[in-house]
C-alpha cells in the first residue's frame, strides 16, 4: 500500500485515527497528498476544534497526525482531462464493490480504531464500515467547504463559522451514541 497519495496519507502521530473526505481535487493531485487546498485549511481548524470538544479521541491539533484518506480516489476539477462536470463522487462510485474493496484495504493496513467522516459522500459509508469494521468508533461532521456552512451563518467571521458549523455536526454515530 501507498504511505501517500493524492487520496491517502498514513498519519503522522495517530495513524491509527483517520479522516476521510469525498475525492481530491486539482491542488491534491498536483501535491500528492490529500485535504491541501481550501478544504484541508478549513479542516485544519476543524480538528483543532473537534480536538478541543473529544481531546481523548481526537488528541492532537494536527490534521497531518492522522491518516487523511478519500470516500473516492479520483481527482475531480475542471481542467483535468475526462472531467464529467462533477467535483464530487456519486454515490454509486462510492459504494462500488471495487472502491469498497480500496477502502477496506486501507483501513485494514493502517489499523485504524476511529474515523472521521467530513461531509455527505464519506457519511454514506458509514454503515458499510460498521458492518465491515465494527470494532472501529465513526465520528461525522459537516464538509469543510464555503459552500457547506459559509450560507448558514451570514455575517459571521470566517472562524466563528467553522466553529458553529463543527460543533453543530460533529457526532459519535458508531457505536450508536453521542460520546464528546
Amino acid at each position: 500500500m501507498c504511505l501517500a497519495g493524492p487520496d491517502y496519507r498514513l498519519g503522522d502521530q495517530h495513524p491509527e485515527i483517520a479522516i476521510m473526505g469525498a475525492c481530491p481535487g486539482a491542488q491534491e493531485e498536483e501535491q500528492g497528498r490529500p485535504f491541501i487546498g481550501d478544504a484541508g485549511t478549513h479542516l485544519a481548524a476543524m480538528v483543532r476544534i473537534i480536538n478541543a470538544i473529544s481531546p481523548a479521541k481526537f488528541p492532537s491539533e494536527d490534521r497531518d497526525d492522522y491518516t487523511l484518506l478519500n470516500a473516492h480516489p479520483l481527482p475531480r476539477y475542471k481542467d483535468r482531462a475526462g472531467y464529467d462536470g462533477n467535483t464530487e463522487p456519486t454515490k454509486p462510485e462510492v459504494m462500488c464493490d471495487v472502491n469498497i474493496f480500496r477502502l477496506n484495504q486501507q483501513l485494514q493496513q493502517s489499523g485504524i480504531i476511529r474515523i472521521l467522516l467530513a461531509g455527505k459522500r464519506p457519511q454514506w459509508l458509514a454503515e458499510r464500515l460498521v458492518v465491515n469494521f465494527p470494532e472501529i468508533e465513526v465520528f461525522m461532521c459537516g464538509h469543510p467547504s464555503l459552500s457547506a456552512w459559509n450560507p448558514r451563518y451570514v455575517g459571521q467571521p470566517r472562524a466563528e463559522k467553522i466553529r458553529l458549523w463543527t460543533q453543530e455536526t460533529y457526532q459519535m454515530v458508531h457505536p450508536f451514541r453521542v460520546h464528546r
